[in-house]
């Protein structure tokens, strides 16, 4: 348990002045791990983590908090080990063998549907979109630069999956001393022990952990100044 004094002192470090200076980062809301029958899918994701990023991003439009959408992407040929062994999945499908979880079944591979953010969650000319090859939303791509250019330096994350994907950007965000909040019932992983674990260890050494209602009351008060 949490000393009251330093929640409150990671609170006040944290906590963005502006909307100028913040923005809403969703990360790997795609067709390839939120739809019915994908080989990478996180089924609660649909049911528990969509509807908060949804809310999320309708209050951040509402507000005109700068959004950035994350898409994990897998280019043929590349063999990163975040890839093989790690996701056999993104691979190619042999036609007449097996697909799905642990089989080569084209999810998230580039120009394959599954890379596309999902429906409900509309991608507008506004928003940016950060297409990267590994975990790390940061690594080997332009979304430092992008937030940097505009004055963010606080970032309110979402998304999946909460070990991999969302820690692995939270996790090189605060390196990079961005002050970050994430949104403990908008991000998800299939594993309810580790999704704990995760939001622990983040409240403890690397972000502010707040709740969807909670984030959308302070873009609410933000908005009012």
């Amino acid at each position: 348990m949490l000393a009251k004094s330093k929640l409150a002192a990671i609170d006040e470090c944290l906590r963005p002045r502006t909307l100028k200076e913040a923005a809403l980062i969703i990360i790997d809301m795609q067709k390839g791990f939120l739809y019915v029958g994908a080989a990478l899918e996180v089924p609660e994701g649909r049911t528990k983590c969509l509807p908060n990023v949804g809310r999320l991003l309708s209050k951040a439009r509402e507000v005109g908090l700068q959004v950035v959408f994350t898409k994990y992407v897998h280019r043929p040929g590349s063999q990163r080990i975040s890839a093989y062994p790690f996701a056999p999945e993104v691979f190619a499908h042999p036609p007449g063998t097996p697909s799905g979880l642990f089989h080569p079944s084209n999810c998230c591979m580039q120009g394959d549907p599954s890379v596309d953010i999902v429906d409900e969650l509309a991608v507008t000319k506004d928003d940016i979109v950060i297409e990267k090859y590994g975990y790390d939303s940061f690594h080997e791509t332009t979304l430092d630069t992008e937030l940097r250019s505009r004055g963010i330096g606080h970032l309110y994350i979402t998304g999946v999956t909460t070990d991999i994907c969302v820690d692995s950007t939270v996790k090189r965000g605060f390196h990079l001393e961005y002050k970050i909040t994430a949104a403990s019932d908008a991000v998800l992983t299939k594993w309810p022990n580790i999704q704990e674990a995760c939001l622990d260890i983040w409240k403890r050494k690397f972000a502010r952990v707040k709740s969807t209602s909670e984030i959308l009351d302070e873009m609410d008060a933000l908005k009012r100044g």
